[in-house]
């Protein structure tokens, strides 16, 4: 058995065999749970069969990016024209996690600057980094569309499929409140 504590010391804790008040711990002696020092408390405190703590709990995957200006370096929120031109990955979550009683999923999202301390020596500081997360509702959408403001000027549509070699019809349409010419190149 493992004594465990959430090293935020909150309410996030285990909830599987021997978590706090869950039916295993009635076969143990209240002798032995106090000798141990067992609290059911929401104190971040648990404990685990070696073998539950032994099981892969994360799926980890690492995608690569770069922040390139003029490209891909559009700046937080605050920066609406460019910020939708930053780098954009998707997240599939399929399987609520075992034993959540809101059939939630926990999920830890990590951005972090490749080489940039190395960099110091050059006189690169590390730059100020965050994200942004939203719900896509449908992520294959029949249809995707997008109400832009944009200034006066030519501008290329470049309509994609997700993963390269996909063959399918489709249209473009381009709505506007004055007329506007919208042909094929």
């Amino acid at each position: 058995m493992l004594r465990i504590r959430n090293p935020w010391g909150n309410e996030a804790e285990w909830k599987g065999p021997f978590s706090d008040g869950s039916a295993e711990w009635q076969f143990i002696p209240d002798e032995e749970k106090e000798l141990i020092g067992v609290d059911f408390g929401q104190d971040g405190e648990f404990w685990m069969t070696y073998k539950d703590f032994m099981k892969p709990k994360w799926s980890v995957t690492t995608l690569h990016g770069a922040w390139i200006p003029g490209q891909s370096a559009g700046g937080c929120r605050n920066f609406i024209g460019s910020f939708a031109s930053n780098p954009q990955f998707r997240i599939t979550i399929v399987d609520p996690d075992e034993n959540d009683d809101e059939d939630l999923c926990a999920v830890i999202i990590s951005v972090m600057q490749k080489g940039r301390r190395a960099m110091r020596d050059e006189g690169l500081d590390v730059l100020t980094i965050g994200f942004a997360l939203y719900y896509l509702k449908d992520p294959s959408a029949h249809e995707v569309s997008t109400r832009f403001r944009l200034p006066v000027g030519t501008y290329v549509i470049v309509p994609s499929t997700f993963k390269p070699d996909e063959e399918a019809e489709f249209l473009v349409r381009v709505l506007t409140e004055k007329p506007s010419d919208a042909q094929e190149m």
